[in-house]
């Protein structure tokens, strides 16, 4: 019984736990990039480790696009991420589209790891 309490949405007629609902999605919305940028970082080191044993042509082709994925991924974002030194890029409007970049590269990034993931790993 408890565990289906947990895992309903909140109903639309109690507002303040749908508000809560929907700050809690924000919030989670908004640090997925950082998040995606701390994954990768730490998955950085074994991925350059390579692929042990002689692996045959698919599995090559999954280490050298995630690995690709990466590094891109992490420069995008550091990119992103430092350009508020920049006093030109320091307007609202230019800031919100490269947190749109950051954000729609995030979820393309995570799509090619893990189809990476898949041809390393479960080929």
């Amino acid at each position: 019984m408890s565990f289906v309490l947990f895992c309903t949405v909140p109903s639309v007629h109690n507002t303040v736990n749908a508000r809560a609902y929907f700050s809690m999605s924000v919030m989670v919305l908004k640090f997925f990039p950082d998040a995606v940028a701390v994954i990768f970082g730490l998955l950085l080191f074994p991925w350059i480790l390579g692929v042990p044993g002689m692996p045959d042509q698919l599995v090559r082709l999954g280490w050298t696009t995630g690995l690709t994925a990466i590094i891109l991924y992490l420069i995008v974002y550091q990119m992103v991420k430092s350009s508020d030194r920049i006093s030109a890029l320091r307007k609202p409007e230019i800031r919100l589209a490269l947190d749109r970049l950051l954000f729609g590269s995030a979820w393309w990034f995570v799509a090619i790891v893990a189809a990476s993931v898949y041809l390393v790993v479960l080929h």
